[in-house]
């Protein structure tokens, strides 16, 4: 007999940082997601010299993302945690290691294909991103190489503007896209061995309030039908009990190469 468990949850967010979700599955084995409040501060970087002009008329079109290189490095006084993320092709490849100040790290493996993968950005100043995933995540040594298979589906939709001209860092009028992110919807579908191969289905609608989630990426190619985004991100974080704060800092790098459908 198939057992089905359903997880939903509808919330407002102020002040989170939003789920990736290529690692959504691990909610599966419980994994402590912490919630960070109060400051945000966040360093945008990119090199002039390789910074490519781009018009609206170029941007505005639907997109299917061709490939993805991401590092996120995140460290807390308890640990250090680096997110290594690459797709291709409709072929991703994940890898997640846990350095906790003591005890033996933690690494968590992820494969997947993709049956969409879409960034439609709009004339209107709006913009939105499908993603649908099969994943199979390896849970690590530690945690006995558990394999779950996950179907993932994601919508994400938002405001999108050019920045203008920063004479001191050499970028030009059209070089910086600012993407806000507004709403998040996923759901994942996942088969759990811990449970004895029960059927789990976790759902999440979450939304922000303009400015509160937003990343600016600088225009590094600009073709025909080919366009390159990338990213360099230093934030720090602080959560606080009231009594005791904790900060956060988190590095993030990232290449997206969009070809128009």
């Amino acid at each position: 007999m198939t057992v089905l468990y359903l997880i939903t949850t509808d919330k407002t967010k102020t002040n989170r940082s939003p789920e990736k979700i290529h690692s959504f599955a691990f909610k599966i084995l419980n994994m402590k997601k912490s919630i960070l409040l109060g400051l945000s501060l966040a360093l945008f970087i990119g090199a002039g010299s390789s910074c490519k002009k781009t018009s609206k008329r170029k941007i505005a079109n639907s997109w299917t993302i061709q490939s993805i290189t991401e590092t996120t490095t995140t460290k807390d006084p308890n640990m250090v945690k680096i997110e290594e993320y690459t797709y291709k092709d409709s072929k991703l490849n994940q890898k997640i290691t846990i350095k906790p100040i003591s005890g033996n790290n933690d690494i968590y493996t992820s494969i997947g294909e993709s049956s969409e993968m879409t960034f439609k950005i709009r004339k209107d100043g709006t913009w939105e991103k499908i993603t649908n995933l099969k994943l199979e995540t390896n849970t690590g040594a530690n945690n006995g190489n558990i394999i779950i298979n996950s179907d993932i589906k994601r919508t994400a939709s938002g405001t999108w503007n050019f920045l203008g001209k920063i004479e001191k860092n050499e970028f030009k009028k059209n070089e910086r896209i600012i993407f806000n992110t507004l709403v998040v919807n996923e759901s994942l579908e996942s088969a759990n061995p811990i449970l004895g191969g029960a059927n789990i289905i976790t759902t999440n609608n979450n939304t922000y309030s303009n400015g509160e989630m937003n990343e600016i990426y600088v225009v590094s190619s600009s073709k025909k039908k080919e366009l390159i985004l990338i990213l360099e991100k230093e934030s720090s974080e602080i959560e606080s009990d009231g009594t005791i704060s904790n900060t956060t800092t988190i590095n993030k790098s990232s290449s997206i190469t969009l070809i128009q459908e």
